[in-house]
């Protein structure tokens, strides 16, 4: 009978055990949770549409998966067509990089002035505002064409590769950290949302990334980034974006 209870005591850790591993599995493949330190980024930044010539822009990011908000001008006036969404792709964690990331391009010949802008965003921790004195004065131009290879991404390897020319350096960037990466925003939004993004490195050459697989058929745009940093935070950002092209699964 000692036996008995024995087998049947081991057989109920068992079970246990596998329960647990089955949960923890589970849990992994949707990703990081959301801290609980709300951590952002709200900076202004230049949209190129060649090596020298770009529009201004905002950009703001937030280290959540679930969240939304807006951006007020110097005059407390929301900024129609701001806002965000969380990423797509929360199970590719990639290192922990994860965030609701958005940007803003000013098509009306610069209209955004010098001054303080707001941005307001709401997570499932609570709602959040932060105010940022912008300016777009010496921003830093490409050293020239930037080079996407996207033929690649229907492939096996579902790679994408771009041959990044890096910024012109000057007594103007000497006080920034500058690093690059690979951004890959959903076409089509009204907001923008992210759906990949490749880990920040120093080097600007031979820039790559591997897609997280799909269920079915995305258009993508990919886009070149230049991130200035100061004291941790990014104080300027550069937009680079390519053409926009279908990924399949």
């Amino acid at each position: 009978m000692a036996i008995n209870e024995t087998q049947r005591l081991k057989l109920v850790l068992l079970l246990l055990l596998l329960i647990s591993s089955i949960f923890i599995l589970g849990c992994s493949t949707h990703g990081k949770k959301d801290e609980e330190d709300v951590r952002y980024e709200f900076c202004p930044g230049g949209y190129f549409k060649s090596a020298s010539e770009y529009d201004n822009m905002l950009y703001y990011a937030v280290n959540q998966s679930s969240v939304s908000g807006s951006v007020r001008d110097p005059n407390d006036s929301v900024i129609n067509g701001t806002g965000f969404k969380g990423p797509v792709n929360m199970a590719d964690d990639n290192g922990g990089i994860w965030v609701a990331d958005g940007f803003y391009e000013d098509q009306k010949e610069k209209r955004f002035e010098k001054g303080i802008y707001t941005l307001y965003f709401e997570t499932r921790h609570g709602n959040y505002e932060t105010k940022r004195d912008m300016n777009w004065d010496k921003i830093p131009q490409w050293k020239g064409t930037a080079e996407f290879d996207t033929v690649s991404a229907n492939d096996p390897s579902r790679s994408i590769y771009i041959k990044s020319p890096g910024i012109i350096t000057s007594d103007d960037t000497a006080n920034y950290e500058i690093r690059y990466r690979i951004k890959l925003y959903v076409a089509y939004l009204s907001y923008s949302q992210l759906f990949g993004q490749s880990e920040s490195t120093t080097s600007p050459y031979n820039l790559s990334y591997t897609l997280p697989k799909v269920s079915k058929s995305i258009d993508l745009v990919p886009v070149l980034v230049c991130e200035m940093y100061q004291d941790y935070k990014i104080q300027k950002i550069l937009y680079y974006p390519g053409e926009k092209f279908t990924y399949n699964p």
